[in-house]
């Protein structure tokens, strides 16, 4: 909770512009999706976890993960991690961005630019090397590894 707070009185307004966090933190995933046209090969399922989380949501998630690594994940539902990946994945495959004569589409241009370079924060923090238990043998030059699965003895 504290680190929720924390993101939301602190890191939001000190790292996103205020544009972007009056126009668009409370809009649902879904939403953000139907912005760039690319809502409609969703699941039933998927476009229910995209409805149910916010930008605000991820973006809490966001600095969860950024500051407590592998710790976040207890507090971050599978389910929840599967609605990201799913809004990873049509932010990248979906990398064209038409600008129209008016601001607004450059608007949603920065917007897409900015949440596809946070989604692909997120999963490079999601899949990053083990941060709860690591053993870094300085002695022989060996490589990092994690104690929690590397079994083989001294």
């Amino acid at each position: 909770m504290h680190l929720q707070a924390l993101a939301k009185w602190r890191f939001i307004p000190r790292e996103w512009p205020q544009d972007f966090r009056e126009q668009v933190l409370n809009m649902s995933l879904l939403e953000i999706t139907a912005l760039f046209n690319n809502d409609s090969q969703l699941s039933k399922a998927q476009r229910q976890g995209l409805q149910a989380k916010t930008v605000l949501d991820f973006i809490a998630d966001f600095y969860l993960v950024r500051n407590a690594g592998t710790l976040a994940f207890a507090d971050i539902s599978q389910a929840t991690q599967q609605t990201y990946q799913t809004m990873a994945n049509l932010l990248n495959n979906n990398t064209r961005c038409v600008v129209s004569s008016d601001n607004k589409g450059k608007n949603i241009c920065q917007l897409k630019s900015a949440l596809t370079q946070a989604f692909s924060i997120y999963d490079n923090l999601n899949h990053a090397l083990p941060d709860r238990c690591l053993i870094i043998d300085m002695s022989e030059n060996k490589s990092l590894q994690n104690c929690a699965t590397d079994t083989a003895s001294p």
